[in-house]
């Protein structure tokens, strides 16, 4: 339940249609509380809402020891090098195990900051940002621009190595002697052996 709550408000689920989305994923312990539970809701929308459904589903399926872990790992989240969309996943699980940040915006916020690497969060602290998807838009834009960066500065260097290469080959070339083929050299002249004249 924990990270599919998160996938759902990533992939941008209606409020309204949360709870149908999950129902159809029950299965065996869950499906049976689930079919005897939601015929308590007494509400006055016509279906039931998320933050119901999740109250009731994690307050039995859940102990005070397994909440009190999870938000001591909500407390301690951190990026620590991984893609931000992940980052993001984890923060909105675990934020529902903490309460009393979730409901202090500026806190809440400051925790999202705090928790991102600190080339991204430097990038996406500014004072307009108030609003926490906003951020983690920009925090996804700010991860790919790095990579794509990062690719074009690799390519760059590739081809600095390989001109510089071919210049040096063609550099060690022209500075050679080659030596001309040997039809090509003036042929030297048959050498005469002269008679010495005779004394008598």
């Amino acid at each position: 339940m924990l990270f599919r709550s998160a996938k759902l408000k990533l992939c941008r689920a209606p409020e309204e249609d949360k709870v149908e989305l999950v129902e159809q994923q029950l299965e065996s312990d869950a499906r049976f509380w689930w079919d005897g539970t939601r015929g308590g809701y007494d509400g006055e929308e016509a279906r039931i809402p998320w933050e119901w459904f999740e109250q009731h589903f994690n307050r039995r399926f859940l102990s005070n020891i397994q909440r009190e872990a999870l938000r001591r790992k909500f407390l301690e989240l951190k990026q620590n090098g991984r893609p931000v969309v992940e980052y993001n996943s984890d923060f909105l699980a675990l934020s529902r195990y903490a309460s009393d940040i979730r409901n202090d915006v500026e806190r809440y916020n400051r925790h999202y900051l705090d928790g991102l690497d600190g080339n991204i969060s430097m990038i996406v602290d500014t004072p307009t940002a108030t609003e926490l998807q906003a951020m983690m838009d920009h925090a996804e834009q700010v991860e790919l621009h790095g990579k794509r960066r990062k690719e074009q500065l690799n390519e760059r260097n590739v081809k600095q190595k390989e001109t510089q290469s071919g210049q040096m080959s063609r550099s060690r070339g022209g500075s050679s002697f080659a030596r001309p083929p040997r039809s090509s050299m003036t042929p030297r002249p048959p050498f005469r052996q002269t008679s010495m004249p005779s004394v008598r």
